[in-house]
């Protein structure tokens, strides 16, 4: 009895698993895979990537897992694994494509980060080997870093795990090595883009589209529904405004998320406030990028060679005073003052020239 008890208790947490991603988080200190979190699926079509992007992925992961696939493999003394490399600048999706996939063919998703100062070859073997379960592991003390070749041993070495897929994201590319990225290791890279004006219009139409449906009234009997606040036309037509406010190539997903939210059930209002949102983001990111540059040149700022003779100068008889860089103000490079979320897309008074988005990106 207590054993059909066991059983069927299992079963039924494996059922609910089934309705969940379930993430796990690799320890190196304790060499075990933690279950952090658990988050119902994310559906795919609220990912917004350029067209073709996720359908191109998607045919490819399915292809992957079906049994015939894994038979082919074999025939052919291939190793059953997969690579996908997520390249793109930060907010354009990559992590949220990664859960979404995990999410539509139900797999488990193991996520290290091999910047870890815990991290080392010993204990990245460790945690890939098959039998290295949730909860059961011993201590690492020995602290070191990760090498390439240790790396590459993992991904495609004599002890390498198949049956798996690994996606590996970063924001620089052109940064890797390129034996990470050889087929075999790598064998589809996909680049993440910032928003183009189509982007834009479905992350318009994402975040509003809920106004689209029925609302029920409140006290009406039977649950009574009222005819919903938009239509689908209405809500397409608004999206191609909003996006024709949005310059092209300028900002991630993430960040048209984020303004959009600020006017969640207001498609009319983050319209309005669009062109004037843009233009102030754009603006800021110049003038943070100028601060740098300027923050930088000061601190690296030394008498030029040509100023100075060698031969007629004695060190002694240079005044440090004189020599040191100059001093800059703060006032002058630091940012200005950030709206609060509230004022997001809300015309405020500004000292500096009011500047059309055009006049800023042709700078």
């Amino acid at each position: 009895m207590l054993r059909n008890l066991l059983d069927e208790a299992y079963s039924e947490f494996l059922k609910q698993d089934q309705t969940k991603t379930m993430v796990h988080r690799g320890l190196f200190s304790q060499l075990y895979w933690q279950r952090c979190m658990e988050r119902p699926p994310r559906r795919l079509h609220t990912i917004i990537a350029s067209p073709g992007l996720k359908e191109s992925v998607i045919d490819d992961v399915k292809d992957f897992l079906l049994p015939e696939t894994q038979s082919w493999y074999g025939d052919c003394g291939i190793p059953w694994r997969r690579g996908y490399l997520f390249s793109g600048p930060s907010g354009t999706g990559k992590t949220s494509f990664s859960l979404a996939l995990a999410g539509h063919f139900k797999l488990r998703i193991y996520t290290l980060s091999l910047n870890s100062r815990n991290g080392n070859e010993d204990s990245l073997a460790s945690l890939s080997r098959p039998s290295r379960a949730s909860g059961s592991g011993g201590q690492n003390d020995e602290r070191g870093r990760i090498s390439l070749s240790g790396l590459l041993n993992i991904l495609d070495g004599t002890s390498s795990q198949e049956g798996r897929i690994l996606i590996m994201t970063t924001n620089h590319a052109e940064h890797l090595d390129k034996a990470l990225l050889r087929p075999g290791r790598v064998d589809m890279t996909v680049n993440f883009t910032l928003s183009d004006r189509t982007m834009s219009a479905a992350i318009f139409r994402n975040i509003f589209s809920n106004l689209c449906k029925e609302v029920k009234s409140q006290g009406a009997a039977g649950g009574a529904c009222k005819a919903p606040r938009r239509t689908f036309s209405e809500i397409e037509d608004l999206s191609e405004a909003f996006a024709a406010k949005i310059p092209p190539g300028e900002f991630s997903p993430a960040e048209l998320q984020g303004y959009l939210l600020h006017h969640r059930g207001k498609p009319e209002a983050a319209i309005a406030g669009a062109e004037y949102w843009a233009r102030e983001t754009i603006l800021d990111r110049i003038k943070d990028e100028k601060s740098v540059v300027i923050a930088s040149q000061s601190s690296s700022r030394d008498i030029d060679s040509e100023d100075v003779d060698s031969e007629d100068v004695d060190s002694e008889d240079v005044d440090s005073e004189d020599v040191d860089s100059e001093d800059v103000d703060s006032e002058e490079i630091a940012p200005e003052d950030i709206d609060r979320p509230k004022d997001i897309g809300r015309p405020r008074k500004d000292s500096r020239k009011q500047m059309t988005l055009e006049e800023i990106l042709g700078r």
